[in-house]
């Protein structure tokens, strides 16, 4: 739901950009990252002993290499999720004209984080730095955005 909100809001021309340019000092903070972490653990519930899904692979026909591919996806969304909400989160407040933000928060909890992805965690699929790429991938990318109203492309490592 967070991204198809991120893609609806991308129909209103020129507004996600401008969140995100607003928004995206805050969103790579350690503070940031903190918060991702506490939702993320939040939505953990007890709900007893779980199902041993590689074992079911296997049984399925599943190798190694595929429950690894498996593996990878539902790891990367469980790591990005949390921070659009929290953009997602933020934008709502801002136009309910609430205040977002403001935190006495310490200086290392400000500091940024690396850019690129977590440390043990590899993109999913190759992706392209906008800013570096050749003219031609750089209007097939505002392409791909203007078709799918999607505020960029795959470029969030």
């Amino acid at each position: 739901w967070v991204a198809f909100g991120c893609r609806v809001l991308a129909t209103f021309p020129g507004y996600l950009p401008l969140a995100w340019r607003r928004s995206a000092e805050a969103l790579i903070t350690r503070y940031a990252e903190q918060a991702a972490d506490e939702l993320r653990e939040r939505s953990l519930l007890n709900i007893g002993p779980l199902p041993n899904l590689k074992e079911r692979l296997y049984a399925a026909g599943f190798d190694d290499g595929e429950i690894e591919k498996v593996r990878r996806v539902p790891y990367a969304f469980n790591y990005g999720n949390p921070k659009y909400l929290l953009l997602i989160t933020a934008l709502s407040e801002s136009m309910q004209m609430r205040p977002v933000g403001g935190a006495e928060v310490s200086s290392e909890l400000r500091a940024s984080i690396p850019k690129g992805h977590p440390k043990g965690m590899d993109p999913l699929l190759p992706l392209v730095d906008a800013t570096k790429a050749s003219t031609e991938v750089q209007g097939l990318l505002k392409r791909v955005a203007d078709l799918h109203y999607h505020h960029g492309p795959a470029s969030d490592f």
